[in-house]
């Protein structure tokens, strides 16, 4: 009797759809949601389930091919791009922002880090010019 490996079974269960939620994911610099990822393929595959994204973006990230930017709004965000960097979230819009690496401890640390999720908190500059836009208009009035 042969029982395929973890690796092996992975691949027989590998379809389009996760193909195609992998490379839309891929494709984007917005972190998006699971239900973003769902409305945008589901034109082009009306058999999926909002379930079938989630279960697929929990192998990704389980196999290191993605990451979750945290909750943003609600809602979880997801990044593929799995390289070292942070990341700004405007309290406005709810936008999240790739930061060059910023992974470098400020402080020393009592043992060796395997990884580390640094985001920053405030506002983007798009909003920031809105509020400036809305100040100067208040002045005037």
């Amino acid at each position: 009797m042969i029982i395929d490996s973890g690796e092996e079974m992975e691949q027989k269960r590998h379809s389009k759809k996760r193909t195609a939620i992998y490379e839309l994911l891929s494709s984007t610099k917005s972190h998006p949601t699971a239900e973003w990822i769902y409305w945008q393929l589901k034109p082009q595959y009306p058999s999926l389930s909002l379930g079938t994204v989630y279960s697929n973006l929990a192998v990704f990230q389980s196999a290191g091919k993605i990451i979750s930017v945290g909750v943003v709004g609600g809602k979880e965000r997801f990044d593929a791009d799995t390289s070292a960097h942070a990341h700004f979230v405007c309290r406005c819009c709810n936008a999240v922002i790739d930061v060059a690496d910023a992974s470098a401890p400020i402080v020393p640390l009592p043992g060796k880090a395997e990884s580390s999720n640094v985001c920053y908190f405030g506002v983007c500059e798009d909003c920031l010019k809105i509020e400036k836009s809305q100040s100067t208009k208040e002045k005037s009035s």
